[in-house]
């Protein structure tokens, strides 16, 4: 119940910022870190149009958002995502599985950087740096 929620409120934002840029989906990305990350990408997957892009940060895909609530067309969406290999908060075998599950779907426009040592959103030099390069991708 709260995932749709917060999917439904996400999906408004996404419209909104559409409607400053003349309606153009293809020039709104998203992006969170955490849950924020598992949101984004829920919202992305599943909103009826194709945005630029999404940022996934220490996050993954949830199980409740599944494959046959994506929208014709969707495995064109641009993912970037970052996890940090140390991340005891959310696996990053659980988030690489995920993006696998993506792949096999046919999302091809996919990239995912796994930082070594790094834990669950870790402040440092290194995250910053490439993380940064990350989100950077998703807004190609």
């Amino acid at each position: 119940m709260q995932l749709a929620w917060s999917r439904q409120k996400v999906h408004e934002v996404i419209d909104q910022e559409a409607a400053v840029l003349g309606g153009d989906y293809a020039r709104v990305a998203i992006g969170g870190r955490s849950q924020g990350c598992c949101t984004a990408l829920d919202a992305a997957l599943t909103h009826p149009m194709l945005l630029a892009g999404v940022f996934a940060s220490f996050g993954h895909v949830y199980s409740a958002t599944t494959a046959h609530e994506y929208p014709e067309g969707r495995h064109a969406l641009r993912i970037r995502a970052f996890h940090g290999a140390g991340d005891q908060c959310i696996a990053a075998s659980l988030a690489l599985r995920t993006y696998a599950d993506l792949a096999d779907l046919g999302f091809d426009d996919m990239s995912v950087h796994v930082e070594p040592k790094l834990t669950h959103c870790e402040p440092s030099e290194v995250c910053n740096q490439a993380e940064s390069v990350a989100f950077a991708g998703a807004l190609k």
